[in-house]
């Protein structure tokens, strides 16, 4: 930009309705201080900002100046409700967008747009009453500024890159953008007998004192994440609400780290403060220690709740709904909770240690395409040394494990790992310190998939009582997927009935009704080698039920299992082979077996007690049966036995027969 033509922009801005602000040369920090109070349409103050008069010399001097937006105010009566898409390191931004586009149309999002210099984009809107200034609160990487916040205006340059105006005209916030964001936060707060107002200027003061002389830097590679969480939350303590916090860490604190945070992810460090700390703000503020302030007395108003709201399909008419997403393709969805279920010393711990390599990798689970992102494992029976034994094994390299974290049985000493207890004072289930702990972790790491192994040492109650499990897995397990965008995997013990019946089932029926996906790890009955696995879906609500895998124990991981050509045994037509043995042994000894379900001689029930089903389950040999019978390998018949006609299934034609058989070949071992 030319000198003049910062000031020309701010002008222009500022007689279209924008109350504007000066910001530092090249940066995104306000250059004046109280920016968002002191911010204007008055065009002899702008000028005042971006033109310095000598009175001596009686020269100007025009300062370059980036150009600040407050969004808590627009025109004479009005307020900005910007819509931030996010699209720093693997953020979400576009997607999202995307996503809301295709459930409420592609037009309710058009309105001036402004790219930004990472490649995202601030999409103006107007609101009728302040909007709230959130992160991620719409969406995952879709962040809003209302009350509070500022955005940098077209025109400006950080790091040589403008932010562009890509036109379209300011419109109405659609309704539904409005209620996402929320109304913003009062400035004030209670919890219990104890109320303080924030932002008050004795605690902005001590705040502004100790960000500059004894809060910690935050140093990349030494823990900077947690100090940023840390330092948030201290900021937090002294009554500061969240914006004035983030706005003191990024004029006081945040030049001095290194690397500095930008604007976008500082929020993001400080609204986890403020969601995820245990303390309330203000609870090192001096007032707090005397008589506390009613809310008649603090002049705010109480509000009665908000009705709930409601989708109504109507909406969705003419549309196609969003494509189902999956952690692991086909088995594991996102953003729900899958359990895994096994007998005892079967490898579910090693199962589950493998799926978090395979997602921070990037890399194939079993065959299945996932999801890559950063995990983490809470592991409360292996110590550290073992799941560093495991890793090994499984192959991957330590050194690029940078996703993966882990949390072991060497930490139980230091109070255990229950995340919720069920007592006679709280029938209905407590949160422990242990999972406010989790959600801390989860906060800071953001991983696409958390491990809870085994679940039954982390929940404090009766896995009979179905009320308590459904309780736990609700409030512990389903609130985790929903409150941070990510996937729980539960590891759990079957019950003894589960093993028997084979569906892997724990306890209660509560476990498996309150999850999206259910799997079960188990050994094949007659399998020689001790060294066989079957991994079934005993519950898929998205995907295929009863789909098997059939995998083996080699060099102390889990893989898919080989046939003798070394090729993946594909389990249909294993089920397939099975079948066909089956049938040919029962016909040579003259015993027919029926297709219908109900009778005494229905094939899959016969067979699966043949060693010819070679372990393939009663359900497998089902859907093979109905394949053989639609391709013409074997067909429906009667066949006269002591002077009965009986329903059989037969061989079908020679040619049939044929091609199942070459199929079959491989993988009859």
């Amino acid at each position: 930009m030319s000198e003049h033509s910062f000031l020309d922009q701010a002008l222009a801005l500022a007689a279209r309705g924008f109350f504007v602000f000066p910001i530092i040369a090249g940066g995104k920090t306000p250059a004046i201080k109280d920016n968002l109070l002191r911010a204007t349409r008055d065009p002899a103050v702008i000028r005042a900002w971006w033109v310095e008069q000598d009175p001596i010399l009686g020269a100007e001097r025009h300062h370059e100046y980036n150009i600040g937006i407050a969004t808590h105010r627009f025109g004479e009566s009005g307020h900005l409700l910007v819509l931030d898409v996010d699209v720093k390191k693997g953020a979400r931004g576009r997607e999202s967008l995307a996503e809301l586009q295709l459930v409420y149309g592609d037009d309710e999002l058009v309105t001036m747009t402004v790219g930004t210099t990472t490649g995202g984009e601030h999409r103006y809107f107007l609101v009728d009453a302040p909007a709230a200034s959130t992160a991620s609160r719409v969406a995952p990487g879709l962040d809003t500024r209302g009350e509070g916040g500022y955005v940098v205006a077209p025109g400006s340059i950080v790091d040589g890159k403008a932010y562009t105006a890509q036109g379209g005209t300011l419109r109405a916030a659609p309704a539904w953008l409005v209620e996402a964001a929320g109304k913003p936060a009062p400035r004030t707060r209670t919890d219990g007998n104890v109320v303080c107002l924030l932002d008050m200027q004795p605690a902005l003061d001590r705040a502004r004192d100790w960000l500059l002389d004894k809060a910690p830097l935050a140093i990349e590679g030494a823990g900077g994440d947690l100090t940023t969480y840390r330092v948030a939350c201290d900021v937090k303590d002294f009554g500061l609400s969240e914006l004035s916090c983030l706005e003191m860490m990024a004029e006081h604190w945040n030049p001095r780290c290194a690397p500095p945070w930008e604007w976008e992810s500082l929020a993001v460090k400080v609204a986890n403060a403020y969601s995820y700390g245990r303390e309330p703000p203000g609870v090192r503020n001096p007032t707090v220690d005397f008589e506390p302030v009613t809310e008649e007395e603090a002049e705010i108003p109480t509000e009665q709740p908000e009705p709930l709201s409601f989708t109504r399909p109507i909406a969705f008419a003419g549309r196609d709904p969003p494509p189902r997403e999956w952690l692991v393709d086909g088995l594991i969805p996102r953003r729900k909770t899958t359990i895994l279920t096994g007998d005892g010393g079967v490898g579910k711990s090693l199962l589950g240690q493998q799926l978090l390599t395979c997602v921070d990798q990037g890399a194939d689970w079993l065959g299945r395409k996932v999801v890559q992102g950063r995990v983490l494992g809470v592991f409360s029976e292996d110590d550290t040394d073992e799941l560093w034994r495991r890793q090994r094994d499984i192959g991957a390299p330590l050194e690029k494990l940078e996703g993966t974290s882990w949390w072991s049985a060497d930490d139980l000493a230091a109070g255990g790992c229950v995340l919720m207890d069920f007592t006679r004072e709280h029938p209905a289930g407590k949160a422990t310190a242990f999972f406010e702990k989790l959600r801390r972790a989860i906060a800071e790491i953001r991983p696409a998939v958390v491990l809870l192994d085994p679940v039954a040492n982390m929940f404090g109650g009766s896995e009979l009582d179905r009320v308590q499990v459904t309780g736990f897995v609700n409030r512990v397990a389903n609130r985790l997927c929903v409150e941070f965008d990510t996937t729980v995997v539960l590891i759990a013990h079957p019950s003894v009935s589960g093993m028997a019946e084979g569906s892997g089932r724990s306890g209660s029926t509560g476990w498996a009704n309150a999850v999206r996906s259910r799997l079960y790890l188990t050994r094949p009955e007659k399998d020689q080698s001790g060294n066989g696995r079957i991994l079934r879906t005993t519950k898929a609500n998205y995907g295929k039920l009863g789909a098997e895998i059939l995998l083996e124990w080699r060099a102390g991981a889990l893989h898919l299992k080989l046939d003798k050509e070394g090729r993946p045994v594909d389990p249909a037509l294993a089920a397939e082979a099975a079948f066909m043995d089956a049938l040919r042994t029962l016909i040579e000894q003259e015993r027919y077996v029926s297709a219908k379900d109900r009778a005494s001689t229905f094939a899959p029930r016969v067979m699966r007690l043949m060693s010819e089903a070679n372990d393939v389950s009663e359900s497998a040999l089902e859907a093979a049966m109905h394949r053989l019978l639609e391709r013409g390998a074997v067909r429906l018949g009667t066949v006269r036995k002591n002077r009965k006609d009986l329903d059989a299934i037969l061989f079908g034609d020679a040619a049939a027969q044929k091609s199942a058989a070459e199929c079959f070949e491989n993988h009859n071992t």
